[in-house]
């Protein structure tokens, strides 16, 4: 028991994620990917929302700064736009490494759109020189790149937390 009993609720970020980037407008031709196996859920919620395609990396890890990912052989990026989404920006290493990949693979822009970000703002700058066009996170923690609302998301959740019985 995570919280000794207690009536609990998992909120997801993907449905805010998906309303802002509707309302910024994405290509038919994007492809949602997710940063590694974890991010699964997250992708896979927001590129149907989307109705875009989605593909989750591989990382591998050989240390904590010392992550390479690997996208699936059947990715194919070139000439398409590329949305990554995760749960959380910490460090920006494992993001850095997908848009590596990325832009190897002919992709044309680059955003990343994050729940949480947890980095200092100049791992939103190295991203940016390695080739991603946007950083956008939600305001669940004050952070510069937020441009994500969860409000709404918030206020579902404690309406459906009204109804949990202990």
């Amino acid at each position: 028991e995570i919280f000794g009993g207690r009536p609990s609720l998992a909120l997801s970020g993907a449905g805010a994620i998906a309303a802002a980037i509707k309302s910024r407008g994405t290509s038919a031709q994007a492809t949602v990917l997710g940063p590694d196996e974890e991010s699964a859920p997250l992708t896979r919620a927001v590129a149907g929302e989307l109705g875009l395609p989605w593909f989750v990396a591989t990382k591998v890890r050989a240390g904590d700064r010392n992550v390479h990912v690997k996208l699936p052989p059947d990715c194919v990026l070139r000439d398409r736009d590329v949305i990554i989404v995760d749960d959380v920006i910490s460090t920006g290493i494992t993001i850095a490494s997908l848009t590596e990949e990325c832009r190897q693979s002919g992709c044309r822009e680059i955003d990343v759109y994050a729940v949480h970000a947890l980095c200092p703002l100049d791992t939103v700058h190295k991203l940016q020189r390695a080739g991603v066009r946007s950083v956008v996170s939600s305001d669940a923690i004050p952070h510069p790149t937020n441009g994500i609302s969860i409000a709404d998301v918030l206020a579902d959740g404690l309406h459906q937390a009204g109804s949990i019985r202990p």
